[in-house]
């Protein structure tokens, strides 16, 4: 990765927070040893402890290290109107020495928290500046009303060039080569539809529980953690028309979701059992697995069954792409591995080796790391992006309110009633769930 020739100061709000200290953090460690952050950089890190030290963020003392010489630790009360004031004056002794700055705000602090802090950025003056650009993780809001909510604050302030929505799947390298081997290898692209293809599987699943997330999970629940975001972008990725410029994609990615229709009938939302007792709220709704059937409306989509599965306390860990081919569609055909050592497979049916003419057995091909590099982080990918002013890999308000739009029929049924909620033993398999 080259680094961006702009000189940069990065304000992350939530420095001490858990996503800052097992993503954000390493990943700009990572980016400082590769010599790929900003030439001239600065990280301002917010916090409301005044006694927080860096090594207090940093389990590797590496990447402490690596990012001391950037690094430093404001301690500031968001909720007060005058600290932004102070930060903006701040801000603005840098780029007394840089004129060319751009200030990058990032938001890693809870939904609730977001709406309030844009507010006050944008009151102070600091958002008014076309260099400044803002950076925001998902969940975008609780539901499509508070999406729409949270999309009014932001454009008040800010312009959508400005506004940097993430969904880190998007920046994952294997989530962006759904899209590059199509563009690269003809036989694929034109094999790429419902004249090949029988159906879509897009999975998502956990073996671990919900680990310590009591608070999150009982006020989103898997459709609105992991399906309403990251599986209906993989979803896009997979389906959508292929981009003539790059920054096209965005639009792709929108359409694709916007021809999306869902099928309530043969949705299934399931609850693991021993939930309510970690949640300590023994009547409990909250989904922990969710399996959504779509279909499209692209031409090239027709009649082609897609399902979105997503769950907690499942029997393995997988995320991942399978497109299966319609002359056998009980074997994946197409498979993308999701995690960062997934690779890349393809698969077809020879004659198998023997005197019995007419049996048969599958081949598989897979993408092949000889020198075992290790794939880049996808937060080092969003960093270097926003850095650079690259917008493709970001969502755009189109694509997140196609997606809400999509599932909000299913969050208004699942207020008034919990009598199609399943509930399974901890380590089942997708399969069972389902049958």
């Amino acid at each position: 990765m080259l680094p961006s020739h702009v000189p940069t100061v990065l304000v992350l709000f939530g420095v001490t927070g858990d996503l800052s200290k097992r993503k954000l953090l390493p990943a700009l460690a990572d980016l400082a040893n590769s010599k790929a952050l900003p030439e001239s950089f600065r990280l301002v890190g917010i916090t409301r402890r005044p006694d927080v030290k860096v090594a207090d963020l940093f389990e590797d003392t590496t990447q402490a290290e690596a990012l001391r010489p950037f690094i430093h630790l404001k301690a500031m009360d968001v909720a007060d109107h005058d600290a932004y004031t102070e930060l903006a004056n701040e801000l603005n002794e840098y780029r007394a020495s840089h004129p060319e700055a751009q200030y990058i705000f990032f938001l890693s602090v809870p939904p609730e928290a977001a709406p309030a802090i844009i507010g006050r950025l944008g009151q102070s003056g600091l958002a008014s500046d076309q260099r400044t650009k803002i950076l925001l993780e998902k969940p975008f809001g609780r539901d499509l009303a508070s999406a729409k909510d949270l999309l009014a604050q932001m454009t008040r302030f800010f312009k959508e060039e400005q506004i940097y929505r993430i969904d880190h799947y998007l920046a994952k390298d294997l989530a962006q080569n759904l899209i590059e081997a199509r563009a690269n290898n003809l036989f694929l692209e034109r094999n790429w539809s419902h004249e090949v293809i029988s159906h879509i599987e897009i999975t998502a699943s956990e073996s671990l529980s919900i680990e310590g997330r009591v608070d999150h999970y009982e006020q989103t629940g898997a459709l609105v953690d992991v399906t309403q975001n990251h599986l209906l972008e993989l979803a896009a990725l997979t389906l959508m028309e292929l981009p003539t410029h790059l920054e096209d994609t965005a639009e792709k990615r929108f359409e694709a979701i916007q021809s999306l229709t869902l099928t309530p009938s043969e949705t299934v939302r399931g609850q693991y059992e021993g939930y309510r007792a970690e949640a300590k709220n023994p009547e409990s709704t909250v989904e922990t697995f969710v399996s959504l059937a779509l279909t499209s409306s692209l031409p090239r989509w027709a009649n082609v069954p897609i399902r979105l599965t997503t769950g907690k306390a499942l029997q393995k860990k997988m995320t991942a792409v399978t497109l299966y081919f319609r002359d056998n569609p009980s074997f994946p055909g197409l498979a993308w591995q999701m995690h960062t050592n997934g690779r890349s497979t393809f698969q077809f049916t020879t004659r198998k080796p023997g005197y019995d003419h007419t049996a048969k057995e599958p081949m598989l091909f897979e993408e092949l790391d000889p020198h075992n590099l290790r794939r880049a982080e996808s937060y080092q990918q969003v960093f270097v992006d926003a850095f650079r002013g690259d917008r493709h890999l970001f969502v755009s308000e189109q694509e997140l309110l196609a997606a809400w739009r999509l599932v909000a029929p299913l969050q208004e049924a699942w207020k008034t009633t919990s009598h199609d909620l399943r509930f399974y033993p901890k380590g089942s398999s997708i399969e069972d769930i389902l049958a």
